[in-house]
């Protein structure tokens, strides 16, 4: 039997606080009221996070800024949130709309907003030194892996940045050598060089710590005032 395509808002919100009360699990309720599953998670966030506004249908189309995009992007590509937290997260009415900012920024086509002034967030990728992809793989992970604010600081692409971070922490410093067409002698750094790319790296991944140890605490004093 196909999901029902039409449910009015008091229809969402009886769903959905069945299953805020822990009456029925999602699956339960998407058997009982033939509705996708995928869909009454949304209701779910929407309704936990504008109460029955959020699942009330707009007529209005909704505007996102380019940063937003870009932001909820990186998350994306992170794994470090699942699809449902980022649009919780930065206030996306659907799924779909995440999913279609991924496939059009992996394209090199979001790049503008009329809420951003025109701010070009992501611009095309440029040759490198060695040095530069270092340098520019520790500033990313220094300040939290914001691929944003380290693209728009060295004028590199997002995939550009995205990829040099996932080969450093895969293969170590060897993963920001450029290696094609040359010998692989000519890409072999000297010790001191290596020492000091090592020593860079490091002061990052330290700051990088500290900043998640420093959120920790925070987050347990919150609780501890909870209790």
């Amino acid at each position: 039997m196909p999901a029902r395509s039409k449910f009015q808002p008091e229809e969402k919100e009886l769903i959905v606080n069945e299953y805020l009360a822990g009456t029925f699990g999602v699956m339960e309720l998407s058997s009982q009221y033939n509705v996708d599953p995928t869909t009454l998670y949304q209701w779910i966030r929407l309704y936990q996070s504008h109460g029955i506004d959020g699942i009330t249908p707009k007529s209005i189309h909704k505007s996102y800024s380019s940063e937003l995009k870009a932001n909820a992007v990186m998350d994306f590509q992170s794994g470090n949130l699942t699809r449902n937290e980022i649009c919780t997260k930065y206030d996306i009415k659907s799924i779909t709309q995440l999913k279609s900012w991924v496939k059009r920024y992996t394209n090199h086509e979001l790049t503008k907003s009329s809420h951003s002034g025109g701010t070009k967030l992501m611009t095309k990728g440029r040759k490198t030194t060695r040095a530069e992809r270092i340098e520019i793989v520790a500033y990313c992970i220094e300040h939290g892996k914001d691929y944003a604010m380290t693209i728009k600081k060295y004028e590199v692409s997002y995939q550009q940045v995205y990829s040099w971070v996932s080969k450093y922490t895969k293969n170590g410093i060897d993963g920001l050598s450029d290696r094609r067409g040359k010998p692989k002698d000519k890409n072999s750094m000297t010790d001191l060089e290596k020492s000091k790319a090592e020593s860079r790296l490091l002061q990052a991944q330290l700051k990088e710590k500290e900043m998640e140890n420093d959120l920790l605490k925070k987050v347990m004093e919150i609780e501890r005032r909870r209790d």
